[in-house]
């Protein structure tokens, strides 16, 4: 295993804990949004969120095409931190 897949593979984690997070608050499960995403994929059971980052990860990318990183929208002047997002509602994109 590669340095660089095990920080992908650690990452993708925090990242799908905060997906997990996120659709939890906004009652994304009374939506049926986990049923509903994985009906895309023509797949019954699982988690959609970590269905999609693999079918990110092993899909090749149409060019051109970018990859945000987590730590560059960070950076960014427009970003809410998480702390400040628990309480969003569905659709909510700013306090």
């Amino acid at each position: 295993m590669s340095p660089n897949g095990a920080t992908s593979r650690l990452s993708a984690g925090l990242c799908l804990s905060q997906i997990h997070a996120s659709a939890l608050r906004i009652g994304r499960s009374e939506l049926g949004g986990n049923q509903t995403e994985l009906a895309k994929f023509g797949v019954a059971e699982g988690d959609s969120a970590a269905l999609k980052h693999a079918y990110w990860d092993a899909h090749n990318k149409r060019v051109p095409y970018l990859e945000l990183k987590y730590q560059w929208l960070r950076a960014h002047p427009m970003f809410v931190p998480v702390e400040r997002r628990r309480q969003f509602a569905p659709l909510q994109t700013q306090p």
